[in-house]
């Protein structure tokens, strides 16, 4: 028995030692995943507050078109969606995301629906309000 605690105590050093890094890696390797989840979660809001934003800013110019019989141009239908982009991210605790992401998101989002940045959509392009 005398052996055995010998050794154990020998060996706890050692053990200590394997067991500290395997905890370091296990608790980078948890902290990982949780950090690509909520980065995606994060991404999942973006893309949901880019929709909305783009489709206040086609609700506001076709207002815009109704009152003035001019079109909106696309900065200000742009200014228009980057702030309520902004604004919904704050109003969801999301700080620190730059402004330069939430117009290329909103770029992206608009070749998608078959808009090209900056080209008035169909209503806008023949002077029509919905």
């Amino acid at each position: 028995m005398e052996i055995l605690l010998l050794i154990v105590s020998n060996l706890m050093p050692v053990i200590a030692g394997v067991l500290t890094i395997l905890i370091a890696i296990g608790s980078k390797k948890l902290m990982d995943k949780w950090g690509v989840e909520r980065s995606e979660k994060i991404d999942g809001m973006i893309d949901t507050y880019v929709k909305k934003g783009v489709d206040y800013a086609e609700v506001i110019a076709r207002k815009y078109i109704a009152e003035n019989s001019v079109p909106m141009t696309g900065p200000s239908k742009k200014a228009k969606a980057i702030k309520v982009v902004m604004d919904e991210l704050k109003q969801s605790g999301i700080a620190g995301v730059a402004e330069e992401l939430v117009v290329a998101r909103i770029e992206s989002w608009l070749e998608v629906k078959g808009h090209k940045p900056g080209t008035p959509s169909v209503p806008e392009s023949v002077g029509e309000s919905s």
